[in-house]
């Protein structure tokens, strides 16, 4: 059995997942702070419509998905 196996993932995900850049945890709390402060500025949009303003006014570089768990 191969570790791949024992995690339930598939090898290609590992693969893609350990390529992945991934951000300093700085870079993260940037990130997140800009999206919280935000959703407390326009508290009736979704987490779209967040996205697109953050990449229309700061330029983030992330998926809409972007979470603290990661």
């Amino acid at each position: 059995m191969t570790l791949c196996e024992l995690a339930g993932v598939s090898r290609s995900g590992y693969y893609k997942w350990r390529g992945r850049a991934k951000g300093s945890p700085h870079e993260r709390k940037i990130i997140l702070d800009l999206v919280k402060a935000t959703h407390e500025k326009h508290p009736s949009h979704g987490y779209r419509w967040v996205h697109a303003y953050l990449v229309q006014q700061n330029g983030i570089t992330v998926c809409a998905e972007y979470s603290d768990t990661g």
